[in-house]
């Protein structure tokens, strides 16, 4: 049972970080839609290479997105109960 109780308790602790993370991540991703936002107004070259980067980072954010998701899943399995071994 103690067992159960400590990968319970590092469950939630994987999950908080995570939670953590991704709320940061959250912060970032509008922080610089702010700026650009107010930029774009400013900006009228370049603009070829800019829609290379945000492609870039676009796939960037996507992979970090199935990453956790990946985790997410992971984490779903560990908190599975255990299956009852038959004698």
């Amino acid at each position: 049972m103690t067992e159960v109780r400590a990968a319970g308790s590092d469950l939630i602790r994987i999950l908080t970080k995570l939670t953590e993370d991704v709320a940061q991540f959250d912060s970032v991703v509008l922080t610089q839609r702010k700026m650009l936002e107010h930029l774009e107004s400013h900006l009228s070259s370049g603009e070829d290479e800019r829609n290379g980067r945000a492609e870039r980072i676009s796939a960037e954010a996507a992979h970090v997105v199935v990453c956790a998701r990946e985790a997410l899943d992971e984490l779903s399995r560990l908190a599975e109960p255990p299956e009852l071994i038959s004698a």
